[in-house]
């Protein structure tokens, strides 16, 4: 007998658990063993619901036939609906909408929907199969491409022992290095428990190229941003860096919860919700500070100067910067004279 479809029955990762072939419409579903499709869900009926074809048009070729003038065709598939039986309490549900007893769901291959506690998807014969997926494989880049980030991490902190210490040693290096490398190693096999509880594998080594380049980016950025402020004379740059240095983090949760949700539609939400996150850390802080101080961004206090090569900014004479200089007494003093007026207003009983 010619297959018309198959209804699945599917685990929590969209898998199809178990599967029957449908032979014939309607089909009946429930837990009774007269059904055509018995599930042994407590929260389904006896008879639950049915399953029936209908066509787009009076003329339209029955469900599953071929067309007389073309030999050997594919067979289209019919447009089904599920009608709820009326001994149902649960009805279906499919989103956010629940079909009570006597209303009609329509489907099409590949719908998904809930009957009871079961999550059950239909698929029709003659339906497009979606494309063969990728395995995830272990290639040697795959493998080099987190050991690179990790030694670019020892790197800029030898670098940081080198500039902030008279002598470099490989004390000084690890004592900057092992604590960062830990952290990163249990945020990495965090994430990898995470990814085995959705996904069966951990992942691990893929969690920690993620945040190992995330880290780095950050590190190198710091000083990229601090450069730039030196050598073009651009303060702002590197306040805004400040305040926004953990960007390149955010970025890593998103690459952390594709690996883990894999799915198109939960990465979407994944996404969005990265995306209000990140905006929302970015405008409020500034802003909130603004609303108390009047200024967007922490006054930045540079703790060294550069080396004289790295500056590109033009110079200026001893008088121009001492005239530039007086003129900035004017607006400092009516601003501290305004905050002085606010903290005095605070202490009023």
């Amino acid at each position: 007998m010619e297959r018309l479809g198959i209804l699945e029955v599917l685990d929590r990762d969209g898998h199809a658990r178990s599967s029957w072939p449908l032979h014939q419409w309607p089909v009946t579903v429930g837990r009774d063993v007269g059904n055509d499709v018995v599930l042994d869900d407590p929260h389904l009926a006896a008879h639950h619901f049915t399953l029936e074809a209908t066509t787009a048009a009076p003329d339209s070729p029955q469900p599953g036939s071929v067309e007389p003038d073309e030999p050997g065709a594919t067979p289209t598939p019919p447009h089904i609906v599920a009608t709820v039986s009326a001994s149902t309490r649960n009805g279906l549900r499919q989103g956010r909408k629940v079909y009570r007893a006597g209303q009609r769901l329509p489907l099409h291959s590949g719908s998904e929907w809930h009957a009871g506690a079961t999550r059950l998807r239909l698929r029709l014969a003659g339906a497009p199969v979606s494309e063969e997926l990728p395995l995830l494989t272990r290639t040697w880049w795959s493998l080099l491409n987190p050991a690179l980030a990790l030694l670019g991490i020892v790197l800029l902190h030898a670098l940081h022992v080198y500039l902030q210490y008279d002598e470099i040693s490989t004390r000084l290096v690890l004592e900057e290095t092992m604590p960062n490398l830990i952290t990163l190693g249990v945020w990495a096999l965090l994430w990898a428990i995470v990814t085995r509880i959705f996904r069966h594998q951990m992942f691990f080594w893929r969690h920690t190229g993620i945040m190992s380049w995330a880290v780095l980016v950050m590190l190198a950025l710091n000083y990229v941003m601090a450069g730039l402020s030196f050598s073009w004379s651009l303060p702002w740059l590197n306040m805004a860096w400040e305040e926004w240095e953990w960007l390149p983090l955010a970025v890593a949760v998103w690459a952390h919860l594709r690996i883990v949700l894999y799915t198109r539609t939960r990465v979407r939400v994944a996404t969005a919700l990265v995306l209000a996150l990140a905006l929302a850390l970015a405008l409020i802080p500034p802003l909130l500070r603004y609303a108390d101080t009047s200024q967007l961004w922490t006054p930045w206090y540079g703790k060294s100067l550069g080396p004289p090569w790295l500056r590109a900014s033009p110079t200026i004479s001893v008088e121009q910067f001492r005239l530039e200089a007086e003129e900035l007494e004017a607006p400092l003093r009516r601003k501290l004279e305004k905050l002085n007026a606010k903290e005095k207003s605070k202490d009023l009983p």
